[in-house]
């Protein structure tokens, strides 16, 4: 065949020329072979990815955003006062106050609905960071948008839009986007605590606070804070992240474990399948070479030859395969409110070879066990 005209028939030695010619006479076979070998590394690929993503966010939002300990929701705009009655609590350490409100946000005919974020001007509790983990400064004047948000009204810095803010006098004014971050989850507009007052015409007000505690007075400032009648709620992150982490740890080892078992089952009966069917129809002529002088070792090596190089091609088919996978995946799961992130690492990719190989490596030896009992005379009476 061709392979022969560019001259590998003097590159091989003959039991190589033997395996390639096979392979060779069966393409689609082949194709077939190695397509699954490539859906049993790609399912593995595929899945620990999607999981290192959904880590990557938690990740990202308990430690590199959040800093507070507690966090204080009020069940209306509160004084000055109100901040000050919480830093004087026992066991307190620093209270950073913020103020949000519900609003639409216009840019000529497109209209979203998102939240107004006031914050401190240098926060240390709640930063604002990109997906990057970059920290971005908030602005005195004019509005941070999430990226999602920006290109949700097709703006960038420099555009102006209106707020309308959807509590108290309901005001609509015009703002400038200062600055967008890229901030994987949700619609925010970022702006100074003292500019959100002075957009809704209110005074020094809040509507929360974020609490850094003494851990040893946790407990004690969380049961006092439930008990306040102005406290409408009052949230642990510590709680929270331990409650997601469980959550996300457990799903992901349930799922990472069928999809394991999966491409086990695709990579071991792909292999062994295959070995099965070429020991069926080549039993005569394993059995002549046997006769002829070859040794156990060299008739697997005929048999698993073509098994080794289909699962050779198969891998790295796979990664790439896999890796596709997960971005289409990612642009299906991103929505309007949230975005997946690409999170890839050499250890899934290496994780996902090894798993699909050492299934295909015993299936190996599974059939080179049955060809050590191959009865050679009576592969030799057998009938063509």
């Amino acid at each position: 065949g061709v392979l022969e005209r560019w001259g590998i028939r003097h590159a091989l030695r003959p039991a190589g020329r033997m395996l390639v010619r096979n392979l060779a006479r069966r393409p689609l076979r082949f194709a077939a072979n190695v397509a699954g070998i490539a859906i049993a590394v790609a399912l593995l690929v595929m899945m620990t990815a999607m999981m290192d993503g959904v880590r990557y966010l938690m990740q990202w939002q308990f430690t590199v955003v959040q800093h507070e300990d507690v966090q204080v929701l009020l069940t209306e705009p509160r004084s000055r006062e109100a901040l000050d009655s919480l830093r004087a609590m026992r066991g307190v350490i620093e209270a950073e106050p913020f103020r949000f409100a519900s609003g639409r946000f216009h840019a000529g005919h497109r209209m979203k609905r998102g939240l107004v974020f006031g914050i401190e001007d240098s926060p240390a509790l709640r930063r604002v960071v990109d997906a990057e983990g970059r920290p971005a400064a908030i602005p005195p004047d004019g509005v941070l948008l999430t990226g999602i948000f920006a290109g949700a009204l097709e703006v960038r810095p420099g555009d102006t839009i209106e707020v309308e803010v959807m509590e108290g006098k309901r005001p609509r004014v015009p703002m400038l986007v200062v600055g967008v971050v890229d901030e994987p989850i949700g619609f925010s507009a970022y702006v100074s605590r003292a500019a959100a007052n002075r957009l809704m015409g209110e005074g020094d007000v809040l509507t929360g606070a974020y609490l850094r505690v003494d851990a040893k007075e946790r407990q004690k400032v969380f049961a006092d804070l439930k008990a306040m009648p102005q406290v409408a709620g009052a949230n642990l992150r510590e709680a929270a992240y331990d409650q997601f982490r469980e959550m996300i740890d457990r799903s992901v080892g349930i799922m990472i474990t069928v999809n394991l078992v999966f491409a086990w089952i695709i990579a071991f009966g792909l292999v062994y399948n295959g070995a099965r069917i070429a020991l069926s129809e080549r039993g005569y002529e394993l059995a002549t070479l046997r006769v002829l002088g070859f040794t156990q070792r060299e008739s697997a090596s005929l048999l698993l030859g073509e098994q080794g190089v289909i699962t050779g091609v198969g891998l790295p088919a796979g990664l790439a395969l896999g890796i596709a996978l997960t971005l289409y995946f990612i642009w299906m799961l991103s929505t309007d409110m949230w975005r997946m992130p690409y999170v890839m690492t050499g250890l899934n990719l290496v994780g996902a070879m090894a798993a699909v190989g050492f299934a295909a490596a015993a299936s190996g030896a599974a059939v080179a066990w049955r060809l050590r009992k191959l009865d050679l005379v009576g592969a030799l009476k057998a009938r063509e």
